[in-house]
């Protein structure tokens, strides 16, 4: 790619970004799209970094942007480069992912038993369709005789209490599992961040699917209601992980299927 004056942009002049997500019109689009890392990438115009050269993965939802202004060049400089700027943009969301904490010295057996949902952050397509008919619901966990965490959450749906059950596996690390939706095939890459056990746990989770990924924090309680500073500490820590203020409920409380919870 090339910059004012006629020479190639580095990937040393280009910065991992979180950006919010552009708009893409085909005004803004540069002669290109390709696919990279299962999402497809785009050259824009401008956007989040104004007066810079812009790499956008949609579905990483992340971008990089040169560190001065950028002239762009032919096709062929555009499509020569356009690899090397994706994988940095891949190492600053690689960075990211790697840098949400899980809390220290975990101790699984304490984290069992019945929690709240109180709050849900997401930007996944599910969770802006759904989220004005969200509720409250009762979550609980239990070890398995192999050491992985069951965890059961009811719900309500519609005028019914519906139950989902799903098997959290646990890996090297304590307090990081995974998971394999049967139904969507879906992986999530969750993480206990922070927990006293006795009163809140703040759970982040990566979704990867084959269109795309998707970032989801939960707060738990062990009752109907918490403090502001958990609140806030669980805005806080949403907005962290690139989440906007539309995409973070405090989850409206409700008495309908607590009682049903196991």
């Amino acid at each position: 790619m090339r910059a004012e004056g006629g020479t190639l942009l580095s990937c040393s002049e280009l910065v991992p970004k979180d950006p919010p997500a552009p708009q893409l019109s085909p005004a803004r689009v540069y002669q290109a799209r390709t696919h990279f890392c299962g999402a497809d990438a785009y050259v824009v115009r401008d956007g989040p970094c104004p007066g810079t050269l812009v790499i956008y993965s949609p579905a990483l939802q992340r971008s990089a942007c040169s560190s001065r202004s950028a002239r762009l060049g032919s096709a062929e400089d555009m499509h020569a480069t356009l690899l090397s700027v994706l994988g940095l943009a891949l190492l600053g969301v690689l960075h990211a992912q790697d840098s949400v904490p899980v809390q220290t010295d975990f101790q699984q057996d304490k984290l069992t038993g019945r929690w709240y949902s109180i709050g849900l952050a997401s930007n996944s397509n599910w969770f802006k369709e759904k989220k004005n008919l969200m509720k409250m619901c009762t979550t609980v966990i239990s070890v398995t005789a192999d050491g992985n965490l069951e965890v059961t959450s009811t719900y309500p749906k519609g005028d019914q209490c519906e139950k989902r059950n799903s098997l959290y596996t646990k890996t090297e690390q304590p307090g990081r599992y995974s998971y394999t939706s049967p139904r969507w095939g879906s992986k999530h890459d969750i993480r206990v961040v922070e927990t006293n056990y006795e009163e809140y746990a703040l759970v982040a989770t990566q979704i990867s699917k084959s269109t795309g990924s998707s970032t989801m924090v939960l707060l738990y309680s062990r009752t109907k209601e918490l403090s502001p500073e958990r609140l806030e500490r669980f805005t806080q820590f949403s907005k962290e992980q690139g989440l906007t203020d539309e995409e973070i409920l405090i989850l409206p409380q409700t008495d309908k299927c607590m009682a049903d919870a196991a």
